[in-house]
């Protein structure tokens, strides 16, 4: 079992297919706001990324579903993207499990980072009659080895009229034990310190899973993070995640 959270780089959309909707629509956290392009074929987005490594590329907040198919390629220019000389070029599908609200992840971690700064994403067969994401997320896991026993997970609902009902939404209530020194001030107090200004990120309590639709969460967190020292250079993180969609 291996658990990440992953704060999306800020990237720069240099070419897409016809769309209805702005691209600057895939670097929001906002749930109401997605890119929808204009058909079912032909769909593809090049991006540009700030420098650093990155090891997940995922899409949140999808209409695509089982049986659907994604291109993604990784370089180091955007001619390396767009043509047959990515170093990285796979293809994918939907994450595991059901959607949450008819909406769904695309999910994918690298065995080891890169530090390439372009992405090229090609939707190459889609059953619907467009393609919508909510969110774009390429970006270098934060990793444990699970959450703690006894977390807690929980279907939250502010519904206030029931002639105007909302989705029924995910949380997390989690604890990480025994984070060494070096994990905790080089991976995860920087991190944390970003997510506590309440900004969106991808929180995937098992990738493994066979459920890891219905467990993930591009959410925030709702109440601070916390960390307790257990040892001399032991501690532990707390985090509550709310979901964004």
């Amino acid at each position: 079992m291996m658990t990440f959270l992953v704060l999306p780089k800020v990237f720069m959309v240099l070419d897409n297919s016809s769309t209805i909707t702005s691209t600057t629509f895939l670097s929001h956290d906002e749930p109401g706001l997605v890119w929808r392009t204009a058909g079912a074929t032909n769909n593809y987005l090049t991006v540009q990324l700030e420098s650093g490594s990155i090891n997940v590329v995922a899409l949140v907040g999808s209409n695509l579903a089982a049986g659907d198919t994604v291109r993604v390629r990784l370089g180091s220019s955007q001619a390396q993207v767009e043509g047959g000389s990515a170093p990285i070029d796979y293809t994918t599908a939907i994450a595991a499990g059901t959607s949450q609200n008819e909406s769904t992840f695309v999910i994918d971690k690298l065995d080891a980072p890169v530090s390439y700064t372009f992405a090229r994403i090609d939707f190459t067969s889609v059953s619907a009659s467009y393609v919508e994401v909510g969110r774009l997320v390429i970006g270098e896991a934060v990793e444990a080895l699970g959450i703690d026993v006894n977390a807690e997970f929980t279907f939250e609902n502010d519904t206030a009229d029931s002639y105007f009902p909302y989705d029924t939404k995910p949380s997390w209530k989690v604890t990480f034990s025994g984070l060494k020194d070096s994990e905790f001030w080089n991976e995860w107090g920087t991190n944390l310190r970003k997510i506590a200004n309440k900004r969106g990120f991808l929180f995937v309590p098992d990738l493994s899973n066979e459920f890891v639709q219905q467990q993930t969460i591009w959410g925030f967190v709702s109440a601070m993070p916390k960390s307790t020292l257990i040892a001399c250079d032991y501690s532990n993180v707390e985090l509550t995640i709310k979901s964004l969609i």
